[in-house]
């Protein structure tokens, strides 16, 4: 937002040019005082703001806060340098719509007062004796309605300027002008406060970084990587969400730890790269879970990453089934039904501890002649009506030749 002295000198020369163009309009009195008043206060906030910019940058102190806050400077220059565009190219569109005299309202005045003497005049006449002959009576009587009618409408055109063609009320532009001005010194001041407090911050004993305290956000593109079959090119994951360090004021540091991991004992086939954290899975690597860790300074994260054969096997075990209510209560007559959500899912793997997709059923069993209890076999929904048979219930998650089952008590 520095406006040199070129870029000052022709906004001041815009700005008194517009004075001058006004200068014939009855509003000129308020309008080139506004216009001067814009160049002066938008040079002398620029001025301001250049210099509080150099003092700001020329800060050593770093920190989040520092950050965001240069952000918003930026963000509110680029701002307002976009209105001092539009304001520039509306001063010159200004200029090019010539401004309409004053000139026709008092036409129309002068119009009025006549029509209004040769009204009374009229009417006047008509009670004489020239009045009771019938022809100069009717001749009279037309021309009374005449100027009635064309008093009616300069009355209505002197009480509605924005609808009369003489447009004496002011310039068109001017109303959007004076708005996009106030609305660029506006951001200025945004962005002179903002920069005042960057520099506050910057200088600020608690801006200096730190060490390292927090390590949070590290993530793989997969949490699952296929082994690739024997004689195949070995497969790579990235990390796709980089770890963000910060010290013990929250002040984001730069990235400077290394990547490690961790596999199943004699695990074989995996490497990483220390400085970027890829990963690289051989054909001959050892499956099973690999922890990917991130250490910078005494701060650390880790993450897991899932190797598995290349051909999954048969089901062959499901754990964790779980339900979000172990005892269900039933529900009034003429209550609406209740239902129980399965809150933890049931894992299937294979034997070779690759874990599988859930494509199995849910069922459910209660006790002898029991009703009023149903499941929904895709999700495991339980829905118990109202009359449900209390009891013991067994919901059972059947995937190929194994299942988890999960007990649930309804209670009357």
């Amino acid at each position: 937002m520095k406006v040199g002295r070129k870029r000052t000198g022709l906004l001041l020369l815009g700005a008194g040019t517009v004075a001058l163009m006004l200068g014939g309009m009855t509003m000129s009195a308020s309008a080139a005082p506004v216009a001067s008043s814009f160049a002066a206060r938008y040079a002398k906030n620029a001025n301001l703001e250049a210099e509080l910019l150099q003092k700001a940058q020329a800060e050593s102190g770093s920190s989040q806060n520092v950050t965001a806050l240069s952000s918003a400077v930026q963000s509110i220059e680029t701002e307002a340098a976009t209105l001092y565009s539009a304001e520039e190219a509306l001063l010159t569109a200004k200029a090019g719509i010539p401004a309409t005299s004053a000139s026709e309202r008092l036409k129309l005045q002068a119009q009025k007062r006549i029509l209004e003497r040769d009204l009374t005049g009229a009417r006047a006449a008509g009670k004489g004796k020239e009045g009771k002959k019938q022809v100069a009576r009717r001749e009279r009587q037309l021309q009374i309605k005449a100027w009635t009618a064309q008093l009616r409408e300069v009355t209505y055109a002197l009480k509605h300027p924005r609808l009369a063609s003489g447009a004496w009320r002011g310039h068109p532009l001017h109303g959007g002008l004076t708005a996009l001005q106030q609305s660029i010194l506006d951001l200025q001041a945004a962005a002179i406060h903002y920069t005042e407090l960057w520099i506050a911050a910057a200088q600020s004993p608690t801006s200096a970084a730190g060490s390292p305290a927090s390590v949070r956000g590290l993530a793989y593109g997969s949490a699952t990587i296929t082994i690739p079959a024997a004689g195949a090119t070995s497969v790579t994951d990235s990390v796709y969400s980089a770890p963000v360090v910060t010290d013990g004021e929250g002040n984001v540091l730069s990235d400077s730890g290394t990547y490690t991991i961790a596999g199943p004992s004699v695990a074989a086939g995996v490497s990483i790269g220390a400085a970027t954290g890829l990963l690289t899975v051989n054909p001959d690597a050892t499956q099973g879970t690999y922890a990917v860790t991130y250490t910078q300074g005494s701060a650390e994260e880790t993450v897991d990453i899932a190797l598995q054969s290349t051909a999954p096997g048969a089901p062959a075990s499901i754990t964790g089934l779980g339900y979000a209510t172990a005892t269900i209560v039933i529900p009034a007559a003429n209550a609406a039904p209740v239902t129980d959500a399965v809150y933890s899912a049931p894992v299937v793997t294979d034997g070779e501890g690759n874990v599988l997709t859930d494509s199995g059923v849910y069922s459910i069993a209660g006790p002898s002649g029991a009703s009023g209890v149903a499941i929904d076999t895709a999700t495991g929904l339980v829905t118990i009506n109202p009359g449900a048979t209390a009891g013991t219930y067994t919901v059972t998650y059947t995937q190929g030749n194994v299942n988890d089952t999960a007990s649930l008590t309804v209670s009357p």
